[in-house]
């Protein structure tokens, strides 16, 4: 930061997103030795997500469409949670677009869309899915993120061993979301996602809605960093 004050230019290369969103004011993908985007950290680390999800489909067989494109997650169904408080305009969507998350509810303390989010409360997110097609493994997920992109805390499906149902085209589906939201006070998003587990691809995605919520956490003495540890200070005479 000292450097950068007095005008110094830091060239930091790296593939972790969390970082480049973090500490960048600028971002620069290379393909193959050629530029393939410039602009800010969170457009360009975006393209470079999308980049890396074009690539794996292509390498595996998805569905009858060989020419897949993040639009094609945009399918019949409307989206109800867009007029929800919790909703995040600016979400990143994309996907193959076999199932669409449809809908969210959010539940703090048994309170239904609040406005500020208390430090340590419980949290229910429930997420509605429609599939367009059948799922080979499907792995369902979510994600919470600072407001500068850093990753807090995560998990899906496959990473807990769930069994979960294999769906086909026609179905719907509900997943529910619990936890504690031991942060500090601070904006936080949250990305749900729907992926397809693959033997070629790793992870295909189905639909991935980065920081489609937004909570406001409030509460709490000035700490530092992000984690609420719930920690107790003494003096011990």
């Amino acid at each position: 930061l000292n450097l950068q004050s007095v005008g110094t230019t830091i060239l930091f290369v790296s593939h972790a997103v969390d970082l480049i969103r973090t500490h960048c004011s600028r971002a620069i993908q290379l393909e193959g030795g050629q530029i393939v985007s410039i602009g800010s950290p969170k457009a360009v680390v975006q393209g470079y997500l999308e980049s890396l999800f074009l690539r794996r489909i292509k390498s595996a067989t998805v569905g009858n469409d060989p020419n897949i494109t993040s639009s094609d997650a945009q399918k019949t169904k409307s989206d109800p949670d867009t007029v929800q408080r919790s909703y995040n305009p600016d979400e990143h969507r994309w996907g193959d677009g076999r199932a669409k998350i449809i809908n969210y509810s959010i539940t703090s303390d048994e309170v239904e869309e609040p406005v500020i989010y208390a430090r340590g409360a419980s949290v229910e997110i429930r997420m509605q899915i429609h599939f367009f097609e059948s799922l080979r493994s499907p792995i369902y997920g979510l994600t919470i993120r600072t407001l500068d992109g850093v990753t807090v805390f995560g998990a899906n499906t496959r990473s807990r061993y769930l069994v979960v149902k294999t769906p086909s085209a026609g179905d719907e589906t509900e997943i529910v979301f619990k936890f504690q939201l031991n942060v500090l006070a601070g904006d936080y998003f949250i990305s749900l996602g729907v992926a397809d587990d693959d033997e070629q691809a790793d992870q295909i995605a189905v639909d991935r809605r980065y920081d489609v919520l937004h909570l406001i956490v409030k509460g709490g003495p000035d700490d530092l960093g992000f984690a609420d540890m719930e920690m107790s200070i003494s003096e011990s005479a």
